[in-house]
């Protein structure tokens, strides 16, 4: 079973079980820090602007081993977190993680995180004045 199927078995379970039209499920199936891999290059430049030194050839091989960035969380121990605190040690989630994700952009995060992007157009078509789920104005 592919990410995206478990994912909307769990968001179809939640919206069946509370069966409420103003709920929006949204299960974010990785860390954080996938959303990172996006761009590794950024990633490493960013990580190397806190004195440490470059893991770009390892970025490559981690986000080369996965369709895409949401894949990476397969294992708690190989965890995207676990992994850059293995390339880079001192690596802190709010500081450096925060800088990072600055840096890549909401843009590119949404064009390689599919379900990710799909939430986000989710959220988006419910804008002030519409109401995608109800067909109503707010």
């Amino acid at each position: 079973m592919t990410l995206a199927q478990k994912l909307n078995c769990l968001e179809n379970s939640f919206s069946e079980d509370i069966d409420n039209i103003r709920l929006i499920p949204y299960v974010q199936m990785y860390e954080f820090e996938a959303l990172l891999y996006s761009d590794v290059s950024t990633l490493d430049e960013t990580m190397q602007i806190y004195s440490f030194k470059s893991r770009l050839n390892e970025l490559n091989e981690i986000i080369n081993s996965f369709v895409n960035p949401e894949e990476i969380n397969n294992n708690p121990k190989t965890a995207p977190s676990k992994r850059l605190l293995s390339l880079y040690e001192g690596y802190e989630k709010i500081n450096h993680g925060c800088d990072a994700a600055e840096l890549i952009g909401l843009a590119l995060m949404r064009e390689k995180c599919y379900l990710f992007n799909r939430w986000l157009n989710v959220l988006e078509a419910l804008s002030p004045g519409q109401d995608a789920f109800l067909g109503t104005a707010l």
